[in-house]
């Protein structure tokens, strides 16, 4: 994640609002959950209130920081060795993605 991203992910988390004419691929993610979520809790809502409770009483969530892109990845496989297991396409793609050099990996849209 670059420092652009970064910035706009941050004010996502803390605004709870997205740009809808933004190009990049946060913005455009967090409307579409809110879309599909809207859409969800409108057609289902006892169902809806179930999951949120579920996600309230069964989640965990750990804040972990990495140095860079190969220790996230091998934190990322370590913590899911112990979890759900990964598909070996999951496995397989974060291998790759490890050995890959900067300019080969994939880059966030720049808006």
């Amino acid at each position: 994640m670059n420092d652009k991203g970064n910035n706009i992910f941050k004010e996502i988390l803390k605004t709870g609002i997205a740009d809808p004419n933004s190009i990049d691929k946060y913005s455009k993610n967090y409307l579409l959950i809110q879309e599909q979520i809207e859409e969800f809790a409108g057609k289902e809502p006892e169902q809806f209130i179930d999951f949120i409770t579920d996600i309230l009483t069964r989640a965990i969530l750990l804040p972990i920081q990495a140095d860079n892109q190969d220790t996230a990845l091998t934190i990322f496989s370590t913590l899911n060795d112990k979890g759900l297991a990964l598909s070996d396409a999951d496995i397989f793609e974060a291998k790759i993605y490890n050995h890959l050099s900067c300019e080969e990996k994939p880059q966030f849209i720049e808006a």
